[in-house]
Formats: C-alpha cells, structure tokens, sequence
C-alpha cells in the first residue's frame, strides 16, 4: 500500500522495491491522494508495464484516508505499506513471510535503516527492539516492541487487519501510532525480527510533517493520539506494566520533542504543553522514573512545572553544555549521584528524578589502535571510563575478556594502565577529563566462531561492562596470520564493536605479489599437495568477464601472472575494477587465501589485497592518489603523497558540501608529489573538506584521495601558528581534512575548556582587549576605539581573532578564542571592547570595564524583539546575562537607543553619536582612490557595492548560485557596465564570482568599501544608516520582502519608507535604478566629524578606567553634542 502526494523524485523507486522482491505473487496499490507534480504520470507508466501495479484516486484528505482507500481495494492475504519516499529492502516480504508462516502471528515486525545522499545507518532505537529474533511474543512479554509506532516496517494478515484494526485515523497527524498499538494489542502474537526489511528516508532539505513540532495544530493532533490510546489501553485491558512502558516511551521520547520547541513557540504552546505533561506524569511510577535517563527525568519533570523558568533552564543548560552528567562516588558508603548544577540551581527536584537510573551509569569505552599479535592474541589500546565520574578521583579496576557472539565461550586478558590523550575530544565532556584512563590490552582469542571483547569493572557494587569498539581507521577489516587452517578477521559489527570471526583458509595462500601498470604476478603456495592433481588454471572474473593467468609451477609453488585490460583516461578513472581470483583444478574452484604476512601495494593502481573473507582480490583504477602526510610551516600545510602512474601530475582539491579549493601540486621524483594549503587565506574557510582530484585543473575534482600507510591508523592533528590541520581516515578509505583555529590538542576540548574558565590568571592589568564579530574581524567600532588608544596607554592591547586568517591590527598582540592567553587576556584586561557577545559562559571580573559598541542601527528587529522562533534561547539567555554587565552601550541617535535598549533589555548608560568606524571615511578622494586601486578597480569605473544582510535559511549555503536567489551580481555588472563589489554577510558566506565582480566578504573595513563605490544596493542592512554620510545613492534590493518582514525577522518601523529609499524586487527592476542612480553626479560632503568627537569622548572613559585619571587632557572629551545618556 503506497499513498502518495506529490512524490515525483522518489515514488518510482519506492514502487520498484515492491516490485523487485523474491515474492513475486503481490499487489501494488499506488494510492494518488491529488498529486501536482508528475507522480501521477509515474505510477500510471509502472502499472502499464506490470498488471501488479493498480493506481487509485484518493480523496486528498491526507496519507490515513489514502491508505484506508488501498486497503478497501486490497485483495491480498498479507498488508504491507511503504511511504512513497522511502523503499522496501530486497527480501522483505519473504522473511516476514516465512517468519508468519511458521509462528501463526497477525503481525510480523522487521527492523529498519534511515537513508540519505550521505548513506544509510541503523537508528539505535531499532537495533536495540530488533536485537534478536522473537516469534509468537506479545506486548506484555516484550512491552519494547511498542517504541516503534509505525506501520511501513511491519507484516499484517490482511483479515485480522479488516476486522481489528481498519480503519486508520483521517483526522489527525501521527495516524500511524492508533492502529500500530491496536494491532499489537489484539494480535494473537507478534514476530520480532532482526532483519532489516524497511529504509526510510530523511527529511534533507524537504518539508515533512514531522517538522511541525512547533504548531499548535500539531500539538493537539499528539494530545488528541495520546488521549485515544489511552482509551484503547482501558479498552482492552493493558496491563500496568504496558502502561507504564508507554508512558515512559511518550514522557521520555514524544513529549520531548515537542519540549524542545518551546522556547521558539507561542505563549499558549507552552502551557498546552504543561498541561499534557502535567496529565501524564501524575500517572507515572517512581520506578517508570527509573526507566528514563537524567535529561529526559529532568526535561518531563520541568515540562510539567508552573515556573517556565524551570524549562528554559533544563533545555539551554543541556544545549550549551551537551548531555554529560557529572557523577559523585562516596568512597564511604558506595553510592553513586548525579552531581550537575541544575540540581544546586533547583533544589526543588524531586528525589525520583535526581535518582540516578541504570540509564545514566554507562561504562563507555573508545579504542585507539587493535591489531592481531599472531595467530591467537590480540592486542589494543582504549579507554574505559564511567560516563561522568572522574578518574582521577575514583580510578576503575577494568578487566577484559574475549567472549564468543553465543556467550557459550570466555578468555580473559592482561590489562595495564597507560595515558589516553584522544580520550577527552571523543568523550565532549565538559565535566571531567578521562586522559588518565588508558589502558593497553593483550587478549586471547576463545575457540569460537565469532566474537566480541567486552572490558567490566564493579563501581559501588555495580558490576558494569561495555564491548570494546573497532578503532576508526580507514581499514573497515583485519586479517590474522595464516596458521594451517585457521585465519581470524577482524571488523565492525552493525553497531560498531570490534568482531572476530574464524574463516576458512584455502589450500592456495598468497606468498608474494608484484604489480605493474596493467599486470600482477602472484606467488602462490599450495598447502595441500594432492588438491595439484589435475589440470591447473588461474582466472580473474568479474561480471561475466574472464581473465586467463599464465601459470608456471614448482613443486607447490605456482607463479601466476594476469595481464589486465588497460583503462581508459577520462571519467572511468574515477571507478574501480574488482576481479576474483580462483584457482581452477579438476572441476573445483578455490580462491587464494591472503596471509597478512604479504604487504598490499596500496598505493598503486594495479593492485592485490585481500577482501574480508580473506580472499585475494585484483583491483584496478586508471590512477590512485594517496596522502602520506602532512607538515605544517608558519602560514602554510604542506600535503606530501605518491600518485600511481607515477607519470601524473594530479590535481589536488579540498571539496566540503559548501565550497572547494584547487590547491597547486608540484611534481616530485618516482611519482611523489606535494601540495601547499595556504593556511592564511580567508576565502577558504576553516571547515571540513574531503581531499580529492582530477587529471586537469579544467576537470571538476572527480577521484578520491586515500590514506597512506601512517594515516590509516588515526587521527592526525598537526598544530599550527595560522590554523591547525587535522586529517582523519574515513573508512573505506577516502580522506577528511578539517582546517580549525591554531589550539593545542587540551584547548580543543571541553574539558581542557572548562579547565580555562575555572583558572585564576591573576590581577587585572592595564590592558585592553578588543573582539570584533567574535574574532572574525579586525575591523568595526572596535577597530576605531584601538587607532585611538594605541598612543596613549603602554599596557597591552590584545585582538581577539578565531584563527590566523583574521589580520591584526599594527600594534596589537593577537590572541585565539579559545586559547589559554585567550583566556589570560580576557580575565586580567581592565577595559573589554567588543560588538557583539561573548561566549555563554562569560561573567567579567570585578574591576572589568565593559565598552559594547555594537554595529549600528538595527532595520530588522533584534534577539528579544525577533519572532520567539527566530532567536535561539541560548542566545537571549546570553545576551540578556551579559547586557547587565556591560557598563557603555554607544547608538548612533534616540531611535537606535530604544531599539537597542528593547532588543538587548539592556538598561545602563548609553553614549549617542555617530560609529566611531566611520571616521574611516575622512580619508575622502586619497582614500577613494587607495581602496579602488587595490581592488582593482579602474581610474574613472564606477563601482555598485552590495551588501545584503544574512537570512537563516541560508546560513548553510554558499556559492555563486546561492547568491544568484537575491541578485546576479555579473548579470548586474553587465548590463550597467560598472564593477559590482560583493560584500556577503559572515553568518551566510556567500561567494561571488564573474567579470567586473569582486568578492570583498573578507576585506577588513567595510567603511573603505562605502568610500570606493558610487552606489549602495542593499536589503536590510545597518549599512544604510552609515552609507548615507557619504551623500551617495542607496537602493533599497528586497526580492523576499514580505518573508523577511512577515516570517523570517520582522522590521523596526516602516522599513523602507523611514529613508524614503527606491525599491527593487527583481534584477531588471535593479538594473533601472541601478543605471540611473549611476547617471548622476553627486557631491561628497566634508569629512565626518561625529565620529571623531565620539572616540575622543570614548577614549578619555577607557583611559579613566586604565588609569584612574579623569581624561580632562582630551579636550573633545567635553564636547556637549554627544551626550551621554543614563
């Protein structure tokens, strides 16, 4: 049963997957609810080409009464449904079948995968409910089967269905969750499955209906589901352990998604909300309590509270500092607590929710390197800590043990204590540090078929244990050394943990190999003499195709050699050719066994390696790249590989979903080549890239490049002066670089961060620290108020910046956010100047002076004025904490001032006056003239500067063709024939490219750029209120007007009448006012002269608050035009 609206791109795909299983003997029921695209049209071509396909109208009154409309129709003895977006796997309905078959069930349950363009995974939830397989159970055996409410993974006798179940809900949203309980509760037994029957897809960019939360009308669709399931319960008579199993499953899960959306929701959201949880908790055991973790305890507990502060608290608590739990062992008595601030903050939390539940002691382990020692050890390295509790304080007496899958099996190891200094990024942790947890391992392999290693320990008389988890390298498998017959492997289970398998070992075995630009030479030995008697053949097959090897035979040895077909150049060099070695004798077939004592060639095209039953493989490519290392010097990452051929010279790029950089490779000796990352270089954003490459700089970067050797067994974190570079090993084989900001291996970590914040550095100095935009910038009110100072005080003067790409300022000590002398600079500088916020974590010191100058007249309306959707409550929480701290807000005029002081809640003293920046536009026609030669621009051009502000629909993108949504800047220096400059706000990014257009996102004043241009087109810009002391034009561009203004943000006043600026909506409409704005001449007035007598006040208060003088020297500092207002 497929409901369908409006699924052109997948419903194909999905009817397809019906289509194409083993059972052949089905139905499809295509179930058209008005499709407007083509799916229609889609469905209608299948079911002319296969009778199997029957297409229905619906009645579009949504996905219930569509399936309720195919269901009617349907004449089958079994129902499935599958969602028109996502598909069946290949042997679904034969596995439940067989499963129905043999147990007598009304319903069978399989388990299911999520898919998206970046793969597909299984979702914990399901792995955990479809563990094993059970048949003929029931919810009150196995009240876990209830977690999945949904119908699209499941098996229905089409007659119990008609009779128990139909019909499906038409007037709500969640019609799944109704009929999925009434057929687990009714059904004479339910199978279980740990197949994967089902995929569906993630949302991406698409629309669902589960991205509601927020609404009104989706809440009571979930209170009214709520509401009828409970009547069904009583209806049928749950027992309490089913109830109390739901109701952990919708207070612990359900609610809390909607929890989530309170903050950006409407008053009356909220308190709907309230009243639900409210509802349910009252009918909640302490030990259902017991079921929950500490977040979901403290989020159902809060939910239900009267004060909204409590809710606010628990949710921007756990989004600012991540779902870590501090834990407290009393060495006395034994008992474990939860030792998280929200409990000191609210002591009011009940005893039940402050209880820790088995949920919140959980072992955790990470594992570094594993290998196989020989034939029958393995040795390793990891980290085994309690979640939450300190090491160092309470150290764990850890065991380890290889345990066969069946559990029939056990051998344990030796265990000694080492550093683990990866343990801390991987935990994000922002309570403990877990360093000191490290353990080196050597364990025995059990007689077993398969097994695991599980590490346990006892903590307060627990006895806890975790299964050791596969490192992640690029190697998704290991083989042992060959011993007679006997060889392990070693890989990843479906939920990641380390598996070691026994398999065959063939009488063939690899000794040696050799492999050229189109050929391989293998030395193979035969380990079972009387297997040689008869003719010997070797091939190489793959897809139909056979390669006949020429043999050469001593005694056991066969030297075999297999001349391959050549590649040709162009897009095939991208793909990859397998073939499957067999050795042919007297009719029977045997592949050759790898023994790992034979090293692969992998860095070569041609080559040999072994797949994971330990079999030889040949696989070949027109040309393979690989990354050796990576050394970082000053501003610049140099990247060092081999490229097979050697004769090439590949094209290396750095390729993330938002951008990509073509870096210049340098040709070396015997196929090596090099790299250079300029590391200072703002347009390539610090991010993370995959590193791949093409044969020409004309090719888009089509090959992937691979991990050599040294890189394949981890991370590797160089650390430099500019930025830092750390390259992580995918699996499979391709390669991440992430270029970050230049901290140490402790600074990147939470726990190294937390150590920070708690430091005492000592005494304020007379020092200032200036931040602009949280160190992306040099530039702004900032900048201005340190040209002022940098004469006049001896103490230091720090810059804060993000990383090394940021320019600083002459004079001034560069320090990175995040850093200790970050730290140090911010905790003991006298005077703070910055345009925005600090971290959340921010409270300033006794002493401290804090100057906001912040960044201009706001047009669009600001944090606490903003759509309660808008503003995340972590940053009105920030915000509003910080505001009361700042000790000088400077607005331009009056109405800048009620905005600001509405927006920011803030209440203390305010400096009127023009920006202290816009002194830069003194610099007049020499100034003028300095910016447009340096950009390029031509003696008598005229020049248009766009700046629009960001949207946060497209804080993601970037690109030329993102850009394009509001303006095409070429198409715009076209048809005007002047230079377009392109200034992109830092929150988008957007990159600008074409003739006569120059991106400029990253040049430091924005104020030199207003000097240089002719015209001003922007949308929602501050800009506006500065651009206009140049005399100059300004050209109001708002293409998505009404979605900013009615969705998005919303205006202060009546924008853009308040300046009686012309509008644009589209680019012809642009280009008009454009050509016209740039047909006048206009007269630039004298140089600005406000913003200099502000920052000749501004500077006398910052001295004041270095010195303890009164500024009297700084004779602007009296001047009457620019009143400080309390």
């Amino acid at each position: 049963m497929i409901p369908c609206k409006d699924a052109e791109p997948y419903l194909e795909a999905a009817i397809r997957s019906a289509l194409n299983q083993s059972v052949r003997d089905i139905e499809v029921i295509v179930v058209d609810d008005g499709s407007t695209d083509g799916s229609r049209d889609v469905a209608s071509g299948l079911a002319a080409r296969d009778r199997r396909v029957v297409v229905l109208d619906g009645e579009q009154r949504g996905p219930g009464s569509a399936r309720n409309r195919g269901v009617e129709r349907a004449r089958g003895t079994f129902l499935a449904f599958v969602d028109a977006d996502d598909v069946m796997l290949p042997g679904a309905l034969e596995s439940m079948l067989a499963a129905a078959r043999r147990s007598g069930s009304d319903v069978v349950k399989g388990s299911y995968r999520r898919h998206s363009a970046m793969g597909s995974h299984r979702p914990k939830l399901t792995a955990r409910v479809h563990a094993e397989e059970r048949l003929g159970t029931t919810p009150e055996e196995f009240p876990d089967l209830l977690d999945e409410p949904v119908l699209w993974n499941g098996l229905y006798r089409t007659t119990f269905w008609k009779s128990r179940v139909h019909p499906i809900p038409e007037d709500v949203n969640y019609e799944d969750q109704e009929p999925s309980l009434a057929a687990a509760l009714q059904a004479r037994s339910v199978d279980v499955l740990p197949t994967d029957v089902y995929s569906w897809r993630l949302p991406e960019e698409r629309a669902t209906r589960s991205q509601s939360k927020s609404s009104l009308e989706d809440l009571a669709d979930r209170r009214t589901v709520l509401h009828r399931m409970r009547v069904m319960l009583d209806e049928h008579g749950a027992s309490h352990a089913v109830r109390q199993h739901l109701l952990a499953v919708w207070l612990g899960r359900d609610l809390l998604m909607y929890a989530e959306k309170v903050p950006g929701a409407v008053p009356t959201f909220r308190e709907e909300l309230r009243l639900i949880g409210a509802e349910l908790t009252a009918l909640v055991d302490v030990g259902t309590w017991n079921t929950l973790g500490f977040w979901e305890r403290m989020t159902a507990w809060a939910l239900s509270h009267p004060d909204p502060e409590v809710l606010d608290d628990v949710l921007a608590t756990r989004w600012e500092e991540t779902s870590a739990l501090p834990l407290f062992l009393d060495q006395d008595t034994g008992e474990l607590r939860a030792a998280h601030p929200l409990l000191e903050r609210w002591p009011e939390v009940p005893q039940h929710v402050r209880a820790l539940s088995p949920l919140d002691i959980r072992l955790v382990c990470t594992a570094r390197k594993m290998r196989f020692a020989d034939a029958h050890h393995v040795e390793m390295k990891a980290e085994v800590h309690l979640a939450g509790l300190d090491p160092r304080r309470s150290p764990l007496d850890v065991e380890i043990a290889a345990v066969s899958v069946d559990g029939t099996a056990e051998v344990h190891g030796t265990v000694e204590r080492v550093k683990a200094p990866w343990a801390d990024l991987v935990a994000n942790d922002p309570w403990r540090s877990y360093t000191s947890a490290g353990i080196r391992a050597r364990v025995p392999l059990a007689d077993a078929e398969a097994q695991q290693f599980w590490v346990r320990t006892t903590v307060g008389g627990r006895a806890l244990e975790a299964v050791v988890p596969l490192p992640v390298t690029s190697l998704s498998y290991r083989l042992g050394p060959v011993e007679g017959s006997r060889q392990s492997a070693l890989m990843a289970a479906d939920d990641g943990a380390a598996l070691v398998t026994a398999i065959n070992v063939s009488p063939f075995v690899i000794q040696r190999v050799r492999t050229g630009p189109e050929h391989v030479e293998l030395h193979v030995l035969c380990t079972d003499l009387p297997v040689l008697d008869g003719e010997v053949r070797a091939v190489a097959r793959r897809q139909g195709t056979e390669i006949e090897g020429r043999i050469s035979r001593d005694w056991t040895q066969l030297e075999i050699r297999f001349d391959l077909p050549g590649m040709k150049e162009g897009p095939t060099y991208r793909g990859e050719r397998g073939f499957e070695v067999q050795i042919l004798v007297g009719g029977r077939s045997f592949p050759v066994s790898w023994d790992r004592k034979v090293k692969a060639a992998r860095a070569r095209a041609v080559r040999a390696i072994p797949d994971r039953a330990g079999d030889l493989q040949i696989e070949q490519r027109f040309a393979r790249v690989t990354i050796d290392g990576v050394n970082v010097e000053g501003p610049v990452a140099r990247l060092s590989g081999r490229v097979d051929p050697p004769g090439l010279v590949p094209q290396i790029w750095l390729v993330s979903s938002r951008a990509r950089a073509r870096l210049e490779p340098v040709q070396r000796r015997k196929g090596r080549w090099s790299a250079d990352v300029d590391l200072s270089d703002p347009s390539l954003a610090s991010d993370g890239y995959f590193v791949r490459w093409s044969l020409t700089p004309e090719e888009q970067p089509e090959g992937w490049a691979r991990a050599g050797r040294d890189l394949r067994k981890g991370e590797h974190y160089v650390e430099g002066t500019c930025r830092s570079v750390r390259l992580s090993p995918k699996q499979g084989g391709p390669l991440g670089i992430t270029l970050g900001p230049p901290l140490s291996r402790t600074e990147r970590t939470r726990a190294g961060r937390t150590r920070l914040i708690a430091m005492d550095f000592g005494p304020l100095t007379p020092g200032i620290f200036f931040e602009s935009f949280n160190g992306k910038s040099s530039g702004g009110n900032p900048r201005a108020l340190f040209d002022a100072l940098l004469q006049e005080t001896e103490g230091p003067l720090w810059w804060s910046v993000a990383d090394g790409t940021v320019p600083v300022p002459p004079g001034a000590t560069p320090v990175v956010a995040g850093s200790e002398p970050w730290f140090r600079a911010l905790r003991t500088a006298r005077v703070l100047v910055t345009n925005n916020n600090f971290p959340h974590w921010f409270t300033k010191v006794p002493g401290q002076m804090i100057v906001q100058t912040w960044h201009g007249t706001p047009i669009k309306k600001l944090i606490h004025d903003a759509p309660s959707n808008f503003t995340p409550l972590v940053y009105r929480r920030l915000i509003e904490r910080q505001a009361a701290q700042w000790d000088l807000l400077l607005a331009q005029d009056e109405e800048a001032e009620r905005r600001l002081r509405s927006a920011l809640r803030y209440d203390g003293p305010v400096r009127l006056g023009d920006q202290p920046q816009n002194v830069r536009l003194e610099q007049g026609a020499k100034g003028r003239e300095r910016v447009r030669d340096e950009l390029g621009i031509p003696t008598g051009a005229r020049a248009v500067l766009y700046a629009p502000t960001w949207r946060e629909k497209m804080r993601r993108a970037s690109g030329e063709d993102s850009l394009k949504a509001l303006m095409d800047p070429a198409g715009l220096a076209a048809e005007t024939g002047a230079w377009v400059l392109v200034r992109s706000h830092h929150m988008n990014g957007l990159r600008a490219e074409g003739a006569r257009v120059i991106d400029v996102g990253s040049y430091p004043h924005v104020e030199d750029l207003m000097l240089a241009s002719d015209v001003l087109v922007s949308d929602y810009s501050s800009i506006f209120y500065d651009y206009r002391l140049t005399g100059q034009p300004m050209i109001v561009h708002a293409p998505d007007l009404e979605w900013y203004r009615d969705v998005e943000r919303g205006f202060y006043g009546r924008w853009p009448v308040d300046l009686s600026l012309p509008m644009s909506r589209t680019q012809e409409e642009l280009t008009v006012l454009v050509n016209g704005a740039l047909t006048v001449a206009h007269h630039r007035p004298d140089p600005v002269s406000t913003a200099r007598e502000n920052i000749s006040w501004l500077r006398g208060e910052v001295l004041k608050a270095i010195h303890g003088t009164d500024g009297s020297h700084h004779p602007a500092q009296q001047d009457d035009n620019c009143p400080l207002n309390p």
